[in-house]
């Protein structure tokens, strides 16, 4: 199994889609944005050079967003080897009644599953959006017809997924796993609107191997969504230690099992993390129980460089993260992750997949993540709420010998019941 983690910060040039153009290519005309990518980057194509070399391998793939030009291209040379599956969903503006949406015939989806037709050929690329959207963001690398290689979670192939916003992506080398996801395809590109009913979707699919993370999946729209949002809602109730999360669209959601396991959490004495995207900025839910909104203009207006130039991501959302993690320092350490917004609509709706790794390597990388994205965030907070009234430079703090002062910056992390005190405890038990 292998992980990779997008960053969530890029230059305001490089988002214009499908067809961005690098005013830079004169300089360096290959790799200008890989390091924004991160390791979501590597993985996405790295798969495909190495399907690529081996004309006896063929890719299934299911696309949500689909703008990135170096990824549509990589699945433009594979000619016939590709089927693929991309979302047509649109919706209808109230007011104006104007259509919008991956399914009108401009769309970036649209052009590029056109081009995708042409270079595969006839009945090999197919448009739909099961009960609501195509959400699924997934590659299939078969040979002989058999799966053995898959790669998923939460990055869209497109440039806000892989170069402006935080997300996860992994891939297993794993014919089990790859398998589940073949028959999740298979049903989708053969009949879109009976998936629903079939027994793959109605169920968990659990894949524990000797000497590797217990892995489940489960895979959307289903009937109910309390299939898969209720493990893992009483996964974060049953919490002992720490949950870290970041969901996407989670202000969004009045109702489900994670919302209110996540209503719940906030009400105990646990230490948690959590990022939620909002309309105007982000919030960031503190151990202590605060809630803060991130204002991403901030840092533009009112800090030093760096900070001052970094772009605010544009209109879209920033974090598209969708994970939670549990008890990362214990044994029995669980992450729920993949492309589910985990919400009731979308488990009802939407084509997606939620995974279940079991595993505290795979649990203490999320949590990592989900404290850069924190600390990151609350930098801004911080910012906004101690230099409102009187902007200056930041400086770093003297130490006593120098400063003379009579306490010492670590001391606040020795305040009994304080939110620094149970970082301190929590991260390094001393």
């Amino acid at each position: 199994m292998q992980l990779g983690l997008d960053n969530d910060i890029i230059p305001a040039d490089a988002d214009a889609g499908l067809d961005f153009v690098n005013k830079k290519h004169d300089i360096a005309p290959t790799g200008i944005y890989d390091w924004l990518g991160f390791g979501a980057h590597q993985l996405v194509f790295e798969f495909l050079d190495w399907v690529k070399q081996d004309a006896s391998i063929e890719v299934d793939a299911l696309c949500y967003d689909l703008n990135e030009p170096d990824f549509v291209a990589a699945l433009e040379a594979l000619g016939p080897r590709l089927r693929a599956i991309v979302d047509d969903s649109t919706s209808t503006d109230k007011d104006t009644g104007v259509v919008s949406g991956h399914g009108i015939a401009s769309s970036a989806e649209s052009v590029s599953a056109q081009r995708l037709l042409t270079s595969a050929g006839a009945g090999r690329v197919k448009r739909g959006h099961f009960n609501g959207l195509q959400h699924n963001k997934v590659l299939i690398a078969k040979q002989a017809g058999k799966a053995i290689r898959v790669l998923g979670g939460s990055t869209n192939f497109s440039y806000r997924g892989l170069y402006i916003q935080a997300n996860n992506m992994f891939v297993f080398n794993d014919a089990t796993i790859a398998g589940l996801y073949q028959q999740m395809f298979e049903l989708a590109f053969n009949d879109m609107d009976s998936f629903k009913a079939s027994k793959l979707s109605k169920v968990w699919h659990s894949v524990p191997q000797p000497g590797k993370p217990t892995v489940s999946l489960c895979f959307s729209p289903h009937t109910k969504a309390e299939l898969s949002l209720g493990p893992a809602g009483a996964a974060i109730d049953a919490a002992t230690s720490s949950v870290f999360y970041s969901f996407a669209f989670m202000n969004q959601t009045k109702s489900g099992e994670v919302r209110k396991a996540l209503d719940r959490l906030m009400k105990k004495p646990l230490f948690s993390y959590g990022v939620v995207n909002r309309k105007g900025g982000m919030e960031l839910l503190k151990p202590s129980g605060e809630v803060g909104l991130v204002d991403f203009k901030y840092l533009a207006d009112h800090a030093p460089e760096p900070f001052k130039t970094e772009w605010s991501g544009g209109g879209g959302i920033n974090i598209h993260h969708k994970f939670a993690v549990v008890d990362f320092d214990k044994p029995t350490a669980k992450v729920y992750a993949g492309s589910s917004n985990f919400a009731p609509s979308g488990e009802k709706g939407n084509g997606d997949h939620m995974i279940v790794i079991e595993d505290q390597r795979v649990a203490t990388v999320f949590a990592i993540e989900s404290l850069r994205m924190f600390d990151h965030l609350n930098f801004r907070t911080r910012m906004a709420e101690d230099l409102a009234d009187q902007p200056k430079k930041l400086t770093l703090k003297k130490p006593k010998a120098i400063s003379k002062l009579k306490t010492s910056w670590f001391d606040k992390f020795y305040v009994a019941g304080s939110q620094r005190a149970l970082d301190r405890m929590l991260f390094s038990r001393k």
